[in-house]
């Protein structure tokens, strides 16, 4: 069977019918129409998966400068490096180095790079796992900020937050407002990241 009509006279000529024609153009716009309506949470994904390890990339950043001895502007070799992140402040964060060496992060004169999330994506939450197993996050109150750093020779890393208790790891919980997904960074006491 032939999808084709064909006329039969002295030239032969074929074509779609109306009906082939409307079909196709059916199909064609169920498929557009998908296409377009999952584009959103297709772009959206993509996006909140660049934010979740732009901010794993600067963490491990922090690694390598406490490691190698970054040039913080001082001749000591004691200088924490790490990121600072600030509740409610919910798309920004700081790449530090801790000049002064108070172990935390203290203000503009020691910021390397400050970097803020787009798109209208945000940093959802981040909380510190303390040694019991128990959590405080800055989205339930428990803690307002929090210093992930790392000091040479050691790759480990160091915790600080606004409760000042000791920690086993944290995590960073991103967002995006559009398609609700989100991704989480996990860093643990041994240095190692993990974004899931």
């Amino acid at each position: 069977m032939s999808f084709l009509f064909c006329r039969r006279a002295v030239k032969r000529v074929c074509g779609f019918t109306l009906v082939e024609m409307v079909v196709v153009l059916g199909i064609f716009a169920v498929i557009t129409s998908v296409v377009l309506a999952r584009y959103k949470d297709f772009s959206g994904g993509i996006i909140l998966n660049n934010l979740a390890y732009e901010i794993g990339i600067t963490i491990r950043e922090a690694q390598v400068y406490g490691l190698s001895v970054k040039d913080a502007g001082t001749s000591l070799f004691t200088v924490r490096y790490g990121i600072h992140l600030a509740y409610p402040t919910s798309n920004t964060f700081v790449l530090f180095g801790d000049v002064d060496g108070n172990l935390q992060y203290t203000g503009s004169s020691e910021v390397i790079e400050s970097l803020r999330a787009t798109q209208g994506n945000t940093i959802d939450d981040f909380c510190g796992q303390r040694l019991d197993g128990t959590y405080e996050c800055g989205k339930a109150g428990t803690i307002t900020w929090l210093d992930i750093m790392f000091l040479r020779p050691n790759p480990d890393a160091i915790f600080k937050s606004s409760s000042g208790q000791a920690y086993q790891a944290a995590t960073i919980t991103v967002k995006s407002p559009g398609t609700n997904k989100i991704k989480t960074i996990t860093v643990r006491t041994t240095g190692q990241i993990a974004v899931n």
